[in-house]
């Protein structure tokens, strides 16, 4: 069975990431190994040793590759964070709204300058 581990590293802000498989009780890591053909191995970790991992890369690049990973193979995922998004925004614009209401400052003018301020948030102006 092949399994995947990340171990952050917060100097110098990496994720090392293992591709792992254990066949007959042992742990071997994937390593590629760039160069006019590349080629790649499973290689043998011993249990008591750090071993190298597959792959080190910058967190900001794990994560894009993270969210390309989830969006390729679960994009129900991104709806639903995008849902979330969406209803903490209306929440925060109901909380406004009600706020506005409470103070007896709505007329029309407040109204037009709320909906222009939203506008242009948005670039729609």
């Amino acid at each position: 069975m092949i399994q995947v581990y990340i171990n952050n590293d917060f100097i110098p802000f990496t994720a090392k990431i293992y591709i792992t498989r254990k066949i007959e009780g042992e742990r071997d890591v994937f390593h590629v190994h760039p160069g006019e053909t590349d080629t790649y191995s499973w290689d043998h970790v011993d249990p008591l040793m750090e071993a190298e991992p597959t792959i080190t890369l910058p967190m900001d690049m794990a994560e894009a590759l993270f969210l390309a990973l989830r969006d390729k193979f679960d994009p129900d995922a991104s709806q639903v964070i995008l849902r979330k998004d969406y209803d903490s925004e209306r929440a925060r614009v109901d909380k406004l709204i009600d706020k506005v209401l409470v103070q007896g400052e709505i007329n029309s003018y407040n109204v037009q300058k709320f909906i222009d301020t939203i506008r242009e948030s948005q670039g729609m102006r």
